[in-house]
């Protein structure tokens, strides 16, 4: 198939499985990673990967790391407590010294280990907000909480990332250490600047502009800037994307005006981001998994239950009961699209230099397996656990106005 017709197939299968996906409760980018895996060399070989899809894949990376940016909620980091660090460093912790560790022992190299153990610990905070606001417990005491520790998740995480692409691509062999942090520095030093003061200046000037898209263009503008820059400063594209992001969500806090984020979004994941999982599941290699059976178990376990003891262990210590523990343990346990950007990340790596990722395949084919099957068992468990305490507190609540009407009653 040539390169257009492979593009029409994909977006098609994809928004069926989307589609499927989300009428079964489930994050729409699973239903893209079993439509990669179907068309893919896997089963019917039907997608291959060519520079111009990889190029569309790129785009849609780059529009994950900005709507990332989007959805942080700055106010709630704000308020961030003392509980919900301790929740998301503990969730963070567990999962990736056990998938190092595990790498390790399966005779993998350190910069494999580092990727496997990234990969495990990373929450998709934002599948875990659309739970929460769809079972109306966004402003309860464990939904609030899940949403600062998926903020503190995501900052560590990208500091990871940052750290691993410094370690093994991004810094060049004759640029010392001092000098790279500085670049780092300058760049959120102007990042700053640029999106707090000088972007909502830009936005405020498109209202007097004949053009009914130029907040749009504006804003495409913007991300393209900071994407060029991050790559010029020896960053990753996809840290300058969030930073983009993070500038959008501030315009938007500051005038309540979401008109552009819709267009980003449906171009997003309309049209781009759905090419990147659907690469992603088509990537996936069976043979991988009987070969390497013992690892691919491990993983896996270790993906389902890392993070969820991590996150849970970290609320029981704190403030939260048994029950209100397994929500936030379950909730910090989603995978999401950041996790199949660190896969991507692991693509470009070994194709630059095969020697630093040699079990690319296994690992790849892995972690994208390990999203999949993470969030088919541990967002139901959200979703009970979450009714299951709102049930507890209105059985509570009609014992305590039970008790109030029999008092009522003898007086």
């Amino acid at each position: 198939m040539n390169t257009l017709s492979m593009l029409a197939l994909i977006l098609i299968v994809s928004r069926i499985f989307e589609e499927i996906s989300e009428r079964c409760k489930n994050p729409a980018l699973l239903g893209d990673i079993l439509a990669g895996f179907l068309l893919g060399p896997a089963v019917l070989n039907l997608v291959h990967t060519n520079g111009t899809l990889e190029f569309f894949g790129l785009i849609g990376v780059i529009f994950i790391m900005v709507l990332a940016g989007i959805e942080v909620n700055l106010k709630k980091a704000e308020k961030v407590s003392f509980s919900a660090a301790i929740i998301a460093i503990l969730a963070v912790a567990v999962p990736m010294s056990m998938g190092i560790a595990t790498a390790l022992l399966f005779k993998m190299n350190i910069i494999e280990a580092v990727i496997i153990g990234i990969s495990l610990s990373i929450t998709a905070s934002a599948v875990v907000a659309e739970i929460l606001e769809e079972l109306k417990a966004i402003t309860t005491k464990v939904g609030e909480t899940l949403i600062v520790a998926g903020i503190f998740d995501d900052i560590i995480g990208l500091i990871s990332i940052t750290v691993l692409l410094y370690s093994v691509e991004k810094a060049p062999l004759n640029t010392s250490i001092f000098s790279y942090f500085t670049n780092i520095a300058l760049f959120f030093i102007v990042s700053a600047l640029i999106g707090y003061y000088i972007f909502p200046k830009l936005m405020e000037h498109t209202d007097k502009m004949k053009s009914p898209q130029a907040k749009f263009s504006v804003a495409l503008i913007l991300i393209l800037t900071f994407v060029a820059f991050a790559d010029i400063v020896g960053m990753s594209a996809i840290i300058g994307a969030f930073i983009a992001g993070l500038a959008l969500n501030h315009y938007m806090n500051r005038k309540d005006k979401t008109g552009f984020e819709k267009d980003i979004k449906a171009m997003s994941e309309g049209f781009m981001t759905p090419i990147f999982f659907v690469l992603l599941g088509a990537s996936i290699n069976i043979t991988g998994f009987h070969n390497n059976a013992l690892f691919f178990i491990v993983i896996i376990t270790i993906a389902l239950t890392g993070k969820l003891i991590g996150g849970a262990i970290g609320a029981y210590i704190t403030t939260y009961n048994t029950r209100e523990s397994l929500a936030i343990g379950s909730g910090m346990a989603t995978r999401g699209t950041v996790t199949l950007v660190v896969v991507h990340i692991a693509h470009i790596l070994a194709n630059e230099n095969p020697i630093l990722v040699p079990n690319i395949e296994l690992i790849g084919s892995t972690i994208i397996a390990s999203v999949f099957f993470v969030n088919l068992i541990n967002i139901p468990l959200l979703r009970f656990s979450i009714n299951n305490i709102k049930k507890r507190e209105q059985q509570k609540d009609i014992k305590t106005l039970k008790r109030h009407i029999n008092n009522q009653t003898q007086k």
